[in-house]
């Protein structure tokens, strides 16, 4: 299952898309409950292709595998057995080639998550960890936890500069915080507009406060509030449109017959993997050409192309 990571970079602005969609619209419930049943069951698959080929590794390293098993004949014996039984089924599920790409690319955009979260945690920390002050107030000005956080502080530096050094992680992470900040502001605007109306509405300001006078007023007053936040978000053009765009279904082509009846698959020759292509709109469609033009700086700059 070894797969170029550059080539992976590329299939993977895919993967980001085809997974942000299914939160952006939720009104299309037969293309939302067949992506999550798909999704759901390609983790599944995925997942015991992972198992069965670490078992695999296991077996084949004697030294791990005395480790795991401390040394216990009975249980070497045990996962030897298992793992030749597990062969077939792994041959199986390997040779099904659509499959190994979306295992790998599912593999792949998990680490990037992972990658980018921990960017981020190392980023807070180290921020916190420079600021003297900060730190003494946090830990009750303790001369040894001081300490420990230095040192802490210290490794935490090697680490995010080992991920830093990877210009083209550093670049889609940027590019995906971007994208669901910008999401956020989205969802921001919706309740906001929702608040706004609430508060426009004296019958439904009536009945929610029992016609209070007081609580009425604190309502107003924060939706006075609210419509300037509004104006503020919705002064940037790009975002607005971004919004709306967010609200658009997504173009899907299935390679079903009969959307309601049973499920075709891209191969015949292992599990069962649903023929799906999604085209991103709007917002999505920018991610997508962003990570994609990302993917191939980096593989120009290995003079791949």
């Amino acid at each position: 299952m070894q797969i170029s990571s550059l080539f992976l970079a590329v299939l993977f602005t895919s993967a980001v898309i085809a997974d942000g969609s299914a939160d952006q619209h939720k009104k299309h419930h037969h293309h939302d409950d067949h992506r999550h049943h798909k999704e759901g069951r390609l983790e599944r698959e995925c997942d015991k292709i992972f198992s069965l080929e670490k078992l695999e590794s296991l077996v084949a390293n004697s030294t791990a595998l005395a480790e795991v098993a401390h040394g216990n004949a009975t249980k070497i014996a045990e996962l030897q057995a298992k793992a030749s039984q597990d062969a077939s089924k792994l041959a199986d599920l390997q040779s099904n080639q659509t499959l190994i790409v979306e295992c790998q690319i599912l593999a792949a955009e998990e680490k990037l998550e992972r990658d980018c979260l921990e960017l981020l945690k190392l980023e807070e920390f180290l921020r916190f960890s420079s600021n003297a002050t900060e730190v003494s107030t946090k830990v009750n000005n303790n001369g040894t936890k001081i300490t420990e956080i230095a040192a802490e502080a210290s490794q935490s530096a090697t680490k995010l500069q080992q991920l830093q050094s990877n210009s083209t992680l550093v670049a889609i992470c940027l590019i995906v915080d971007a994208h669901n900040r910008e999401k956020l502001q989205c969802e921001e605007i919706k309740h906001l507009e929702k608040f706004i109306a609430f508060a426009e509405n004296s019958t439904a300001l009536v009945d929610d406060t029992n016609n209070n006078a007081t609580k009425i007023n604190e309502i107003k007053v924060e939706s006075s509030k609210a419509a300037d936040r509004l104006a503020n978000l919705q002064s940037n053009a790009t975002l607005v449109a971004d919004c709306a765009s967010f609200d658009q279904p997504t173009n899907v082509a299935t390679a079903q017959a009969d959307t309601e009846g049973p499920e075709t698959t891209a191969n015949t020759t292992g599990p069962a993997t649903t023929s799906q292509t999604s085209t991103p709109n709007g917002a999505d469609g920018k991610l997508l050409a962003k990570l994609s033009a990302v993917s191939a700086v980096a593989i120009l700059a290995t003079g791949m192309l």
